[in-house]
């Protein structure tokens, strides 16, 4: 629903795969977390933050939740 902001390059990686050599865990707040929303649509029938007027819908007598 829009709550996690963090950046693709880190969903679903290890800590080790992310930290450089030697840095804390704290490191990871800079390569990994954003201050602004990061918001994607994935389809126009399921409630969402934000309008996904031009995704798809996902079933199959789906109407648009706005």
């Amino acid at each position: 629903m829009g709550e996690w902001y963090v950046h693709d390059k880190c969903i679903g990686k290890k800590i080790i795969e992310i930290e450089k050599e030697g840095e804390d865990q704290g490191a990871l707040i800079q390569p990994c977390c954003s201050v602004e929303p990061l918001m994607q649509c994935h389809y126009k029938d399921k409630p969402s933050k934000i309008p996904c007027e031009d995704s798809p819908f996902i079933d199959k007598d789906g109407k648009s939740f706005w």
